[in-house]
């Protein structure tokens, strides 16, 4: 697949996927590409259930899904009066958070303009399972219910996936990817490596050419994995590591809204800044 930014303009090419084995050429085991959409320049690749496009925006991984989300939207919009609290959260998990995270690892390294769709229909969601109304402040809902926002359930998939390859619990082809200050400056003959310096335990982030390279795991994921607390950082288990870092980000979260809108309708109805001037 010919990969381009959005500057580049590339003529069209017809893409095939050749299934034939070693010293095979059947004509009936090479198939077209077809496009995803007629507008597509290029057709986008569908591989393990994600979308991969020509610029690498995975802007039709994310309308697909954001499709998904709306469907889930209306079956709880249905019978949210009809269940109780408990069955909604449940039916939350299997409709909803199971399209959210599939590969979330991998489609988020996005701009977050790109992402507002797919947060307001988590905020949609969240109200729905708490009841409330379409303008209500989320991030106390969030805490009650023990459920992360989009940001921090991406956050908490790339750590996961770092924690894997920090205790070595990752498939081959990810081996050495990441080095540590240690390693790098060893590695680029850099005579401080012979010295004990603070950082020579966190990751090496290569320096990246462009904001739209930086987002990308090999720039971003050692830089996030270096800002996470030691005491979280440090927990072998995966299970207990992945438990203990939700709890991180769920402790971050604030029962009261932080809302700075001058009589804003949520806050009032409740009567956190009734005594706004």
């Amino acid at each position: 697949m010919i990969l381009h930014n959005n500057t580049v303009t590339q003529p069209h090419h017809t893409l095939h996927i050749n299934n034939n084995n070693l010293r095979e050429n059947l004509p009936q085991h090479i198939n077209t590409l077809s496009r995803i959409s007629d507008t597509d320049s290029l057709p986008a690749i569908k591989y393990l259930g994600v979308y991969f496009d020509q610029n690498l925006n995975f802007k039709c991984h994310i309308s697909h899904i954001s499709k998904k989300l709306s469907y889930a939207l209306y079956a709880l919009r249905q019978v949210k009066n009809f269940l109780p609290p408990v069955a909604l959260k449940t039916l939350y998990y299997s409709l909803f958070h199971c399209h959210l995270i599939y590969a979330i690892e991998i489609w988020s390294n996005v701009p977050d303009s790109l992402l507002k769709p797919l947060v307001a229909k988590q905020k949609a969601a969240i109200r729905l399972l708490s009841n409330q109304s379409y303008n209500a402040h989320t991030e106390p809902l969030f805490k009650a219910l023990s459920i992360l926002p989009l940001h921090d359930l991406i956050t908490h998939a790339k750590l996961k996936f770092f924690h894997s390859f920090h205790f070595n619990n990752i498939p081959i082809a990810f081996q050495n990817t990441w080095h540590t200050t240690l390693e790098q400056r060893h590695l680029d003959g850099n005579l401080q490596h012979l010295i004990n310096l603070r950082n020579n335990n966190d990751y090496f982030s290569p320096p990246a050419r462009t904001t739209f390279i930086s987002r990308f795991p090999l720039f971003h994921l050692p830089q996030l994995w270096n800002n996470t607390p030691d005491q979280i950082k440090d927990i072998p288990n995966k299970n207990s590591f992945s438990f203990n870092l939700k709890k991180h980000f769920l402790e971050n979260l604030s029962y009261l809204p932080n809302c700075n809108r001058l009589l804003c309708p949520a806050c009032l109805r409740v009567g956190i800044n009734a005594n706004q001037p």
